[in-house]
């Protein structure tokens, strides 16, 4: 929808006969398994796709690819007390960054 329909003002459900709304893993695996001709997913979910499920990722043809949009968004409350949500914030941006024993504890090896 952000990328190929909104901003051409098109509405899916004057291009298809079916519209259906699935998380890009069910998406694919619709496809896969015959249920739907086209579907949409993201990058990440296909490379995922294709490290566990190796024969349901081949089938993707990944026809359209859009700019790389981001990933796995963090969402709060509006109401969150603003002292939380800033504790929430620097963890998110700083965990991992830290030198020495402290950022090698947190980062994967």
């Amino acid at each position: 929808m952000s990328y190929l329909f909104i901003p051409r003002g098109i509405d899916p459900n004057d291009c298809f006969k079916v519209v259906r709304s699935a998380s890009h893993q069910a998406n694919l695996f619709a496809v896969a398994n015959g249920l739907v001709d086209v579907a949409t997913g993201n990058t990440v979910g296909l490379q995922f796709a294709r490290a566990t499920e190796p024969a349901t990722g081949r089938q993707d043809r990944g026809d359209l690819t859009s700019p790389p949009l981001p990933e796995s968004s963090i969402v709060v409350r509006k109401d969150l007390d603003p002292t939380v949500k800033a504790k929430l914030r620097d963890f998110f941006l700083t965990y991992g960054t830290a030198p020495g024993p402290e950022g090698d504890r947190e980062r994967p090896t």
